[in-house]
């Protein structure tokens, strides 16, 4: 389970040896069982810390390469800066957004100062969160604005050094249909993992409510996606709405595991619905998924097959 926290290569021994932790478990076993499994932000981060920092570490060993040893590496310096600044950095806080939020809220469980591991730690905690916070402000600052919003939808054109820049984040969400509302479903987006952040870490005690939370996080984002339609498929849109409907469906099933329903046959036979429930979710999930790669490989095939009729042709001609 650890490689739901990018935990490939178990770094705590490395950690503990520059930062001296204290012994201390996970939050919880379920926070343990989802790959949480410590208090401190470095070790619930996994190789994040390490994945983080690598593109940097290559840009400055090029930067130095290309200007005092190899000059002919500069075009590969120029690449890699146009990169990282700022298309990486913006989709790499995006993509693992949730598990920096859910390690720094964790690691406020543990706020001390009385050492050199727990006072980095907590500044690592507060810098993220700082990160967290402000990150769905840019988002809504700088892609829901009347003169970027024209950029992006003159990504092939004007808009195109905006887009090598700022865009990777915004490609997949269909702009032109919707304008800045479109940019509203990337904003709730991070405002609802914020908000289930919270639910988990510091509501455990109270499973009933924290499903309610959950559930009323689901109908925001119903209302938003339908609202906003904002991807370029109406396919993709509708495979939203229903994920969303279907964690809805899920939710009710778990409040009746709860002290809402005493009875345990009846908690017997809800378990057997949300077991068909679930596979019923994941069969429709894989068969789309199945579909899109039947579907590129059958495009790419007949590229290709039309790209060496094209050049047998021209043989025969020569």
């Amino acid at each position: 389970m650890a490689l739901l926290t990018f935990a490939i290569f178990d770094l705590s021994d490395f950690f503990d040896s520059i930062f001296d932790f204290d012994e201390i478990d996970a939050l919880s076993d379920q926070f343990d069982t989802l790959g949480y499994g410590s208090l401190y932000v470095y070790l619930n981060l996994g190789n994040i810390v390490i994945t983080a920092f690598f593109p940097f570490m290559i840009w400055i060993i090029l930067y130095f390469v290309a200007k005092y040893l190899y000059q002919k590496w500069q075009p590969y310096y120029e690449n890699l800066t146009k990169k990282l600044y700022f298309n990486h950095i913006i989709k790499f806080i995006h993509e693992t957004y949730f598990l920096l939020a859910m390690s720094a809220a964790i690691n406020l469980h543990y706020a001390y100062w009385n050492s050199f591991g727990n006072a980095s730690n907590m500044i690592m905690s507060i810098m993220i969160i700082m990160v967290v916070v402000a990150f769905p402000v840019f988002v809504g600052v700088m892609y829901s604005n009347k003169k970027n919003l024209a950029l992006i939808r003159d990504r092939e054109r004007t808009g195109k050094l905006f887009m090598q820049k700022y865009g990777d984040i915004i490609l997949p969400y269909h702009t032109h249909r919707r304008g800045a509302k479109v940019v509203t479903a990337l904003y709730f987006e991070m405002i609802r993992k914020i908000w289930l952040v919270c639910t988990l870490v510091y509501m455990q005690k109270y499973a009933l409510y924290s499903l309610i939370m959950v559930n009323f996080q689901v109908l925001m984002m119903i209302f938003i996606i339908a609202e906003a339609e904002p991807y370029h498929k109406n396919s993709d849109t509708n495979l939203d709405l229903f994920n969303e409907f279907s964690t809805l469906v899920v939710n009710y099933h778990l409040m009746l595991f709860t002290e809402f329903v005493p009875d345990v046959d009846t908690r017997e036979r809800i378990g057997t619905s949300l077991i068909a429930f679930t596979c019923g979710n994941l069969g429709v999930n894989l068969g789309i998924i199945l579909r899109n790669s039947l579907n590129l490989f059958y495009n790419t095939m007949k590229l290709r097959y039309g790209r060496y009729k094209l050049l047998k042709a021209a043989k025969e001609k020569s």
